[in-house]
């Protein structure tokens, strides 16, 4: 079941498009319903296997959900966060990453 893509995205997706850096978009629920070019080369996953799934089971291998649940709590009030993780690639590899995260509202 895929997301529906808020108005904004519409203006916003091809200059995301133009981005060196992968960009995933989630709701507040953590479907993910934008990913750009960037980060489907990054993990080798074709966009249609990513949009719909789940952020942090698509995002993070087993041992590091724990470490990401403990990241969005420390970061929850703040609304923004930067940590290192691994990103999991289509072929099994671990890529070294930033997630960089922003907490936006629904009227934004």
């Amino acid at each position: 079941m895929h997301s529906e893509r808020p108005y904004w995205l519409q203006h916003m997706a091809p200059i995301l498009e133009t981005l060196n850096e992968g960009v995933l978009i989630a709701d507040d629920s953590d479907r993910i319903f934008f990913v750009n070019t960037a980060f489907e080369e990054m993990t080798g996953i074709p966009r249609d296997g990513i949009i719909g799934r789940d952020a942090l089971r698509l995002i993070l291998s087993a041992e590091d959900y724990t470490r990401i649940q403990a990241f969005r709590e420390k970061n929850r009030g703040r609304g923004r966060g930067r940590e290192e993780f691994f990103l999991p690639t289509k072929d099994g590899g671990r890529l070294p990453v930033v997630i960089s995260v922003r907490a936006m509202s629904r009227d934004r």
